[in-house]
This record gives C-alpha cells, sequence and structure tokens, in this order.
C-alpha cells in the first residue's frame, strides 16, 4: 500500500485534482487556488491568512491528507510562476 499517489500512474494528476477540489470546494475562488499539487490560499492580511491557514489544515487532517514540509511556503509576499518550485 502507498501513502503517495503515484505520478506515473493512468488518470493520478486528474483523479488528485478532483480530490483536491472535492476536499476544498466551500473555499476555491473565495480565498484558495488549486492546481495540481499546488495549494495557493490569498489573504488581505496577516490575521486573515492565519485563519485560512487553520481552515485549510483542518480540511487536509479530516481527509487524512499530509503537506510535505520541503514544499511548504506559509507566508510568501507574491508568486513567482517563472521559477520552478520543485526539486
Amino acid at each position: 500500500m502507498s501513502l503517495v499517489m503515484q505520478q506515473g500512474n493512468c488518470n493520478a494528476l486528474s483523479t488528485f485534482q478532483r480530490l483536491m477540489t472535492a476536499v476544498f470546494c466551500e473555499y476555491i475562488t473565495r480565498f484558495i487556488h488549486i492546481y495540481l499539487d499546488d495549494i495557493f490560499i490569498y489573504s488581505l492580511s496577516i490575521k486573515e491568512h492565519e485563519k485560512h491557514l487553520e481552515l485549510v489544515f483542518s480540511k487536509l487532517c479530516n481527509a487524512q491528507l499530509y503537506l510535505s514540509q520541503d514544499k511548504v511556503d506559509l507566508y510568501s509576499q507574491r508568486m513567482d510562476l517563472s521559477q520552478p518550485h520543485h526539486n
């Protein structure tokens, strides 16, 4: 049994995208954007961002999903999409 979705599996990315959409459906377009294996949280203030993080972490925990610590950036001021972020 694998605890990680194998990216080489047929339909792995679409299955993961569908799972993320189901888990975060009430937050998408309000303060979250999901794209493949990325979760983007956008907020107007630090206080609001911390509340959003709490909601997202709660959803992940309830769904028994976990983040990779080396890929998490909790307080970015902006996104630079021109730079690859995966190792």
